[in-house]
């Protein structure tokens, strides 16, 4: 019994998984819709319906295959085998639909029994067969359920409560509660529901699967389109450069990170930069990548590429002023203070009227101060004043430079 009631806790944990439940909510949503539409309410809340089956049985197909997690993408199932699905919850539907609207609650009671405990053995004769004629054949169902055994007994309470709840939803959906609010909750435990019962049908025809003679295939791994086209293009690199065709895989790796590529690129295309020696390049194509970086909010990698770019080329510099001097900022803030000492002096050098320059030597000058270094503070400013025009900067210069010689409290 406990071993039951955790496989039906484990099908609900799965149910409520973020994909699913907002799938389950659009659905429910689209309910109030049909609901106050009395002409076409009825044909679209068979549509719908016939969307709840299909989302539960890709969680079947998923779970009939071993797989832990739910589908991503709702269409995992074979296209023939969903196809036959929705003709089987079609004719399930028009029964059930069928005697709520003639036979009254005694007859959907009994049709909401009858599908309730052949819809497990209906599914599995499915999914295990791919054949539509064995589905609806008692003789499937008796071989299914010899299989199944307990499987079998674990998934009708389920099933048993999401075709009660299909089909008696017009007696039961609560009257004393707002409308929509009543149609939302009402058809979002009947969704549910509905998918909990197929995992655990799913679930079923894993554990019996020797016995079915099914053969579970594991999943395939979704890959985003621009990794799977990323991989594509580092292969066929790779095999360039085993071939000897260096310089076709610099050019090809070139157009790539121009355009925006990948950490994992790039530091391939340097990689091979450094192979060749070619230093211009390699500046060029850092000056590229900082801002990339930049633009990412990937401080650390722009750091570390900046270490480096200033230790193999004495004149480099980034691209952009702007960039320098946010550059400066984060290494202020991560603790590189070598970094930051090499771009005040470079930007000194050779950028000594751009504002940006004043920020990062004050920058610089402060984070002296605080070590100590007042002396060595005061000598960076005063470099910078020397070589300035604009009025504005040379006062913000002159008042920190004033400031650095007043006596430390």
């Amino acid at each position: 019994m406990v071993e039951r009631l955790r496989q039906y806790g484990s099908a609900l944990r799965y149910a409520c998984d973020a994909g699913l439940i907002t799938g389950l909510v659009i659905l429910s949503l689209a309910r109030i819709g049909a609901s106050m539409l009395p002409l076409v309410g009825w044909p679209l809340h068979f549509a719908i319906w016939l969307g709840a089956y299909k989302i539960a049985y890709e969680v079947l197909y998923a779970s009939a295959h071993g797989r832990a997690t739910p589908p991503m993408v709702m269409d995992q199932a074979e296209h023939d085998l969903a196809s036959r699905n929705t003709w089987l919850q079609a004719l399930l539907l028009v029964a059930v639909v069928a005697a709520a609207r003639w036979g009254g609650p005694a007859m959907v009671t009994v049709v909401s029994i009858a599908v309730g405990l052949a819809l497990p053995l209906m599914l599995t004769a499915l999914t295990v067969s791919h054949d539509f004629l064995r589905t609806i054949w008692p003789g499937a169902w008796i071989r299914a359920a010899e299989a199944l055994r307990v499987e079998y007994l674990v998934a009708i309470p389920a099933c048993l409560l999401a075709t009660a709840l299909q089909g008696h939803a017009a007696a039961w959906l609560p009257t004393d509660w707002p409308k929509p609010v009543a149609v939302f909750t009402y058809y979002f435990a009947a969704h549910l529901a509905l998918v909990v019962a197929f995992r655990l049908v799913g679930d079923g025809i894993f554990r019996a699967r020797a016995e079915l003679g099914f053969e579970a295939e594991p999943g395939t791994p979704l890959v985003d389109p621009a990794t799977r086209r990323e991989r594509a293009l580092a292969d066929g690199i790779a095999a360039r450069i085993e071939s000897g065709d260096r310089d076709g895989a610099l050019a090809e790796l070139e157009r790539e990170t121009s355009a925006g590529a990948s950490l994992a690129l790039n530091e391939r295309y340097r990689a091979l930069l450094l192979d060749v020696g070619d230093q211009a390049r390699l500046d060029a194509h850092a000056r590229r990548f900082l801002g990339q970086l930049l633009v990412q909010g990937r401080e650390r990698p722009a750091l570390s590429l900046l270490h480096d770019c200033l230790q193999r080329d004495p004149g480099f510099l980034p691209a952009d002023a702007a960039d320098t001097e946010r550059l400066a900022q984060a290494g202020l803030r991560v603790g590189m203070p070598h970094v930051v000492l090499e771009l005040a002096a470079r930007t000194i050098a050779q950028q000594p009227k751009k504002r940006e320059t004043a920020a990062i030597a004050l920058g610089a000058a402060r984070m002296l101060a605080a070590q100590g270094e007042r002396s060595r503070a005061y000598s960076l400013l005063r470099g910078l004043r020397e070589r300035v025009t604009n009025v504005e900067v040379q006062a913000n210069l002159d008042e920190a430079m004033l400031a650095l010689m007043r006596p430390h409290a």
